[in-house]
């Protein structure tokens, strides 16, 4: 070691030596790591890499790539070079973290190693702190929170519980709702008019309910409800116009009051023309009760909501079996004679009318006029009575001897007239000898009396010389008075021209 002099020279050199077997060689730096304190160890080699300190005196001149804490850092060294640069490094070798640095004046390599999970551990233990830390940070904070959202949701929750009772007629329409500001009160205040608008519809369906009650309990005509089908409401008189009791109709198909399947097809019909048409169906049709009997009603119908017919039909029905019986009774006077049963002179020309109209088609038809011989007497010698007995059973007679599509007619007094349709001249004047053999053949036994007459009858074809009602019967009419002027019981014929001669006793 160089020495120098009070004027800047070297004035000496000093030198020493030291077995390194010993272990004082740098021996404030060649430290066992083993403390707890301090983990590093500190080992020094040459530029050959031979160990000239370190902390157990048998390494000291063996070869640094033995020593395994340091081995894998001096191969590494090794295989550059051996460099001795003092500019430090350090690297994880293993289990190790070893660095080194040389030292360049005296060719030394220092390299101190420390067991990494002794190293890091104090970062490792900072994470686990910092982990502990803020989880507990994050609970906390997160409890706040929670805090602060169940606070927060509590109105929300109120107002979800309130809202799943919306439907709760038990709870009046203002309570249980939450008393909030913000958007949750808007929401919680819209839905307390809801329930207030709900409240007043209710109680206004409620009044209207009870009228249609009263309406359908004491109306006089039958009132039903249907859809698709099947009844839906009835009234107390709809049930016992049909023999049912209670709500037994109720869902129950709508045919059941029908006479038949059939029938009921073809209703269906006729009611969607109604509606399809925009009107209501108004219709007089047989019914059937529970028991199976029948009666005459008059169903009236509406859809529900005018051209929605799966709405529903609100229907009438009314019992008209007297009073259809009563018109057609009236009906049956009106073109009856009351006496005979016959048709009367004003519907029999009625029909007559009907025939020349088809007759301009083409269709045969022949009339005939009779007027009984010697009823006057009859009448003189046995009364009225007899007369009229005697009236009845010439009917019947007239009825037994013309088809079922034949119109057989007293006009008045003892005259009677037939319309024999598609019947020619010839078939007309048989049917004519018939009637008149059966009406002379005819005796009425009358307190102790034989009553007896005759016919003289009038044969008439109708052509195209007749053109109206009073030309057929004026003809007719013509060839009876002829068979009258014959010698009565007789028949006689019209042609266009003249009157035709037929023998009246039957041949």
């Amino acid at each position: 070691m160089p020495v120098p002099g009070k004027q800047g020279g070297i004035a000496a050199v000093m030198g020493c030596s030291l077995k390194l077997a010993t272990r004082a060689l740098l021996g404030d730096l060649t430290r066992s790591g083993s403390s707890e304190y301090d983990p590093v160890t500190t080992i020094i080699t040459d530029s050959m890499g031979r160990i000239i300190s370190h902390p157990d005196r048998q390494w000291i001149l063996r070869d640094a790539q033995t020593e395994p804490r340091i081995a894998a850092a001096v191969e590494r060294w090794v295989s550059q070079g051996r460099p001795v640069e003092p500019q430090g490094s350090a690297h994880r070798v293993g289990e190790q973290v070893v660095a080194m640095a040389g030292v360049p004046n005296s060719d030394w390599v220092v390299f101190r190693t420390a067991p990494a999970e002794v190293l890091l551990g104090g970062p490792a233990a900072g994470r686990r702190q910092a982990l502990w830390i803020g989880a507990v940070v994050a609970l906390t904070g997160g409890g706040i929170i929670l805090l602060a959202t169940l606070l927060m949701l509590r109105p929300l929750r109120r107002l979800e519980q309130r809202a799943l009772r919306l439907l709760d007629d038990e709870l009046a329409a203002d309570e249980g709702w939450p008393q909030v500001g913000g958007e949750l009160g808007a929401l919680s205040r819209v839905f307390r008019h809801v329930m207030q608008q709900r409240a007043a519809s209710q109680k206004s369906s409620a009044e209207l309910f009870a009228k249609m009650q009263a309406v359908m309990g004491n109306a006089p005509v039958g009132i039903a409800f249907t859809r698709l089908g099947h009844f839906e409401l009835v009234s107390a008189q709809f049930n016992r116009m049909f023999g049912h009791d209670g709500d037994q109709l109720v869902g129950r198909p709508t045919h059941l009051i029908c006479t038949s399947e059939e029938e009921h097809k073809a209703l269906g019909i006729r009611v969607a023309a109604a509606f399809a048409a925009g009107q209501m169906f108004d219709d007089e049709v047989e019914l059937v009760r529970a028991d199976g009997s029948r009666f005459w009603g008059r169903r009236q119908g509406a859809p529900v909501r005018a051209g929605d017919i799966s709405a529903g039909t609100i229907w009438i029905v009314t019992d008209i079996t007297e009073s259809r019986l009563q018109r057609e009774q009236l009906s049956w006077k009106a073109t009856h004679d009351p006496l005979t049963n016959l048709l009367n002179r004003r519907e029999f020309e009625a029909l007559l009318a009907e025939q020349l109209s088809e007759r301009r088609k083409g269709a045969a038809a022949s009339v005939l006029f009779m007027d009984l011989d010697r009823f006057k007497a009859v009448n003189d010698s046995a009364g009225h009575a007899a007369g009229d007995e005697l009236l009845k059973n010439v009917a019947a007679i007239l009825t037994q001897r013309v088809r079922a599509d034949d119109v057989a007619a007293r006009l008045g007094g003892d005259e009677f007239a037939v319309l024999l349709r598609s019947c020619d001249r010839q078939t007309a004047e048989r049917v004519a000898h018939q009637i008149c053999d059966r009406v002379h053949a005819y005796r009425l036994h009358w307190q102790g009396l034989s009553l007896q007459v005759g016919a003289s009858i009038g044969v008439v074809q109708i052509d195209a010389g007749l053109t109206d009602v009073a030309a057929v019967m004026l003809a007719a009419d013509a060839a009876c008075y002829e068979a009258k002027r014959a010698g009565r019981n007789a028949v006689r014929s019209h042609a266009a021209s003249s009157l035709r001669l037929i023998d009246g006793t039957g041949g």
